[in-house]
């Protein structure tokens, strides 16, 4: 029986990246045939691979076609389904309680049955949350995959005795609590010291006191809606209205009195929310006087937001107050995972020859590289932007284990936002790359797990790797709080007569090769292999 192209393309490539077919369509208005392919989640397919996978693709298929090849990652198996499901509805329905039924995405049907508390039906039906979960794993998984909401009576209890291992979820705590000093009440007698978190309640009808500043203070004026007229109530309703001495109905009807609302935002260090407190006759003065940018503590009922998609707040309550001197997040920072889950290390070998100056002995390794492992990592980004805008896209790294590199640490990361063309232009690296990766809190968390018990290390890190590590590990719950060797200060130090101080140019002073310079991984190896040369002849500290 003749190989398909999927058997060959897999043979040529030594079965390395798991090639499965995905669709091919012909566009007659151009007479170009559109490939796409999977390839497996673990490996990554650098553009040199990309050409050579592209041409024997080509070069075994119908001459008389132009062909576009496109090659995607997938990983689509049941259990990265159901964690990809959990951290979306961890993320997006916090409130929802469920659990994960039924998955089947072996045959070409993919289905996913999730049971939910009976309660919530209602709301996931008015809320679209089947099209938005479809949506999410469409983009995921490249497949259509079809999810059910089933009801289940009592899940709620059920899921309150199950035991969620940590490294699973970003469990927080069922109560987390600012305390306020300095409360003065304007609006009702709230008195209250302790509020919420803003991102902790996201449940409508439920009654909460959140605090912090208040922006984009507005009033509106508004006129209530009449209510039905006399005339325009069914017979039956209608009331005897009594004759003036004329015979004429006496006219008791009042226009409507323009009435007041107060919208703002309030922001705590977790979140803002949307805020709305009607103006009456006893509470107009005291409103009049709330100031934008300025601190306070409120309490009231959260709606569903018809416009956000989110929960905002009928504020019936309003006091000022003095906020915390630090005004920052409590984080409940997470233990390292029990295991990997997204991004398995693999063991390194080095093809480099050995130096032909050194045969029959060996070099004796530096005392601090012999006692301590060293992580050594580079990050490829959006952009430059260190406050949080710019998201990760490429994680490299490898370990230093007694002086040698032994494991590598490798994966893509989607941003869940477009690469912007300047990035792709250093980096190479596109959506499509990143299409279907892991998130950051997936891989930060394999990483965490990969950096214990090491010295973390890269080249010029301290203010730009380093920070996005710390910035993003705090987002997912992970303390990165290793001690850094930065390997730029080293080669300040150290490296004499280069016209820079560019990994580049210290590779090659030192003899090390820097291939795909700007590719995470390979980045990350060259940096290494310099600090293992400079740690021949100079001392290693923190």
């Amino acid at each position: 029986m003749d190989k398909n192209i999927v058997d060959v393309l897999n043979e040529n490539t030594g079965d390395k990246f798991g090639f499965k077919f995905k669709s091919a369509t012909l566009e007659k208005s151009t007479g170009v045939c559109k490939v796409e392919m999977f390839y497996n989640d673990g490996v990554i397919l650098s553009q040199e691979d990309r050409l050579n996978a592209e041409k024997i693709v080509k070069e075994n298929l119908p001459k008389h076609f132009n062909y576009e090849i496109k090659f995607i990652k997938n990983f689509v198996v049941n259990e990265a389904l159901r964690d990809s499901l959990k951290n979306f509805f961890h993320k997006n329905f916090p409130s929802i309680i469920y659990e994960i039924d039924n998955v089947d995405c072996e045959g070409e049907e993919k289905n996913v049955s999730v049971l939910v508390d009976e309660k919530l039906i209602d709301y996931i039906s008015a809320r679209g949350v089947k099209k938005e979960t479809e949506k999410y794993l469409q983009s995921s998984f490249y497949a259509h995959i079809n999810v059910e909401f089933l009801p289940k009576k009592g899940l709620t209890d059920e899921i309150k005795e199950e035991v969620v291992e940590p490294d699973f979820f970003n469990v927080i705590p069922d109560v987390r609590y600012i305390e306020v000093t300095g409360v003065e009440p304007i609006v009702g007698d709230l008195t209250e010291t302790n509020a919420f978190y803003i991102k902790d309640k996201k449940t409508p009808e439920e009654d909460v006191v959140f605090c912090g500043k208040m922006q984009y203070l507005k009033d509106i004026t508004y006129t209530p809606k009449r209510k039905a007229k006399e005339e325009d109530k069914p017979q039956e309703e209608k009331k005897e209205v009594p004759q003036t001495e004329e015979g004429e109905e006496p006219t008791t009807e009042k226009a409507p009195r323009e009435k007041k609302l107060y919208k703002f935002v309030l922001e705590d260090f977790t979140g803002k929310i949307n805020c709305v407190i009607f103006e009456t006759k006893n509470t107009a003065e005291q409103l009049a006087k709330l100031e934008e940018h300025s601190s306070y503590i409120v309490s009231g009922k959260l709606e569903e937001d018809k416009f956000s998609g989110g929960v905002s707040m009928r504020v019936k309550n309003i006091s000022k107050c003095v906020l915390p001197e630090a005004f920052e997040e409590e984080i409940h920072y997470k233990e390292e995972p029990k295991s990997y889950r997204w991004v398995f290390p693999e063991k390194y070998e080095s093809y480099a020859q050995d130096d032909l100056f050194n045969l029959g002995g060996t070099k004796k390794i530096n005392d601090f590289l012999l006692k301590n492992d060293i992580v050594v990592f580079d990050f490829e980004t959006t952009g430059l932007d260190i406050t949080g805008k710019d998201y990760i896209i490429e994680i490299g790294a490898v370990k230093v284990h007694e002086g040698k590199i032994t494991e590598k640490f490798m994966a893509y990361v989607d941003p869940q936002m477009h690469i912007p063309e300047e990035s792709t232009k250093i980096t190479g690296i596109t959506d499509d790359d990143v299409a279907g990766a892991p998130t950051y809190e997936q891989v930060l968390a394999d990483f965490y797990k990969f950096t214990r018990n090491s010295y973390l290390s890269g080249y010029n890190i301290i203010g730009f790797d380093c920070h996005f590590l710390n910035v993003f590990g705090k987002k997912c719950g992970y303390n990165y709080d290793n001690k850094v060797i930065d390997v730029y200060k080293l080669a300040q130090k150290e490296v004499k007569g280069t016209k820079n101080l560019k990994l580049g140019t210290v590779a090659e002073a030192l003899g090390v090769l820097l291939d795909n310079a700007h590719r995470a991984v390979y980045d990350a190896i060259a940096t290494a292999e310099v600090l293992i040369k400079i740690s021949e002849f100079a001392e290693i500290t923190e």
